[in-house]
């Protein structure tokens, strides 16, 4: 393409393995690259030697961050490096500084985001437990919220979407959604993609996990919602068609689809005010330096590319509607100012009846041994010992008394019987 057909600039490839070797080239030929993705995984069957992909990942996380070997490369949706800050922004909000992380490694969109997690978290000194698992074995899940407990009682649960469930269901069973503990869960967009992330099943077992959700929290890109998205999203439906895909009734016409678009947009501009300039439009840092460092409306909303070539993405944070039993969304996390945002008017639904969050720290401690506990326990069981030698030495007293009255009784009838 480069050479045969004059290529100035590359939109696309979506998936990172794919991005990666074309975003080399496209450095080394000076021509700008713009994807609505980058951090899109391999299909399953790639998922052969899991070690070795997320070697892969994490060189290309690495590699990628600061962009030094892809000077030319525009990221137009979002990078999972920064659900760090959008965790963190939850955390510091309800001061929260014990988390717990459950990773399933089987699946790799959730390994990749939980060792994302695990890499930011435990640098701002929030993470205080870590387990992965393999989520295509059957495992008693209880142990290892059990485990969790020893130090946390806020808990992430980096899983697809069926296991979340039956994690939900186990905290349920362990009376871990009463109130004192909190989750929380990624779900990019719903998509049958990222897997079904919702409470019902249509089994036994959906009232409990409708009322174990309740101590759940979600954290999902921001969907765009103004009328020339939806007028967009219209449009690509029908254009769809022409190439074979058929959007169903209940399927959203995706985030990354409008970030492709803007990206689109985006280097038309850069584009556009090149030759206004008499620049040179095969110059291709140059015309990914105007892209950077900027912003503008987009069809997916306010976009902000950073001096790095990402987008500052935007993030809902929803809870779960005990009345209506859909998650709603609660708060925003905004990738400008990097910070928790409350949705004015709306209430957050704390399990268990609670007015607010839970401590971050139960009143006993996480093992129940903490001092004060203990030290009233040990202050009942003394008073009661006191108490109890109390009473036997008032018993002994009276006996006596009662034995040395008895004695003089006798001693008393026994003088008149001789005196008769």
């Amino acid at each position: 393409m480069h050479f045969k057909n004059d290529v100035i600039a590359f939109i696309g490839p979506a998936c990172a393995f794919a991005l990666e070797p074309v975003a080399r080239l496209a450095a080394y030929w000076n021509s700008p690259i713009i994807t609505g993705m980058g951090d899109q995984l391999p299909s399953d069957d790639e998922l052969t030697v899991t070690s070795g992909i997320l070697g892969k990942i994490h060189k290309w996380k690495n590699e990628s961050t600061d962009k030094s070997k892809y000077p030319t490369l525009t990221r137009m949706s979002y990078c999972q490096c920064r659900l760090k800050l959008v965790f963190a922004s939850i955390f510091r909000q309800f001061k929260w500084k014990h988390v717990a992380l459950i990773i399933d490694r089987s699946d790799l969109f959730s390994l990749t985001v939980g060792k994302n997690l695990e890499y930011g978290l435990r640098q701002e000194g929030l993470l205080s437990f870590v387990r992965e698992l393999n989520g295509n074995e059957q495992e008693p899940y209880e142990n290892y919220l059990k485990d969790a407990s020893m130090y946390a009682r806020v808990a992430i649960l980096s899983l697809r979407g069926e296991l979340v469930r039956k994690f939900m269901l186990a905290a349920y069973t362990l009376g871990m959604t009463n109130g004192d503990w909190v989750f929380l869960d990624v779900e990019i967009f719903q998509s049958s993609y990222w897997d079904d992330h919702d409470w019902e099943a249509g089994d036994a077992f959906d009232s409990h996990a409708r009322k174990a959700y309740e101590a759940l929290l979600r954290v999902s890109l921001l969907q765009p919602t103004n009328p020339e998205y939806q007028g967009f999203a219209d449009k690509v439906r029908v254009m769809a068609k022409a190439y074979n895909y058929s959007f169903s009734d209940s399927e959203e016409v995706n985030f990354f689809i409008g970030a492709f678009y803007d990206g689109v947009y985006l280097l038309g501009m850069a584009f556009n005010e090149t030759l206004s300039e008499g620049g040179d439009i095969r110059d291709g840092m140059a015309i990914t330096r105007r892209m950077w460092n900027r912003s503008f409306h987009g069809i997916t909303g306010h976009v902000r590319i950073d001096d790095n070539g990402d987008r500052d993405a935007d993030y809902s944070i929803s809870d779960l509607d005990p009345i209506n039993g859909k998650f709603e969304v609660v708060a925003y996390y905004y990738g400008l100012h990097r910070e928790y945002s409350a949705v004015a008017g709306k209430k957050m639904h704390w399990p268990g009846g609670r007015e607010g969050p839970p401590p971050d720290v139960p009143r006993c401690g996480f093992l129940g041994n903490a001092p004060e506990c203990h030290g009233n326990e040990l202050t009942i069981m003394y008073g009661t010992f006191a108490f109890a030698i109390f009473l036997g030495f008032s018993f002994l007293v009276v006996y006596l008394m009662c034995k040395a009255k008895t004695v003089t009784s006798e001693a008393h009838t026994n003088k008149n019987l001789l005196e008769k």
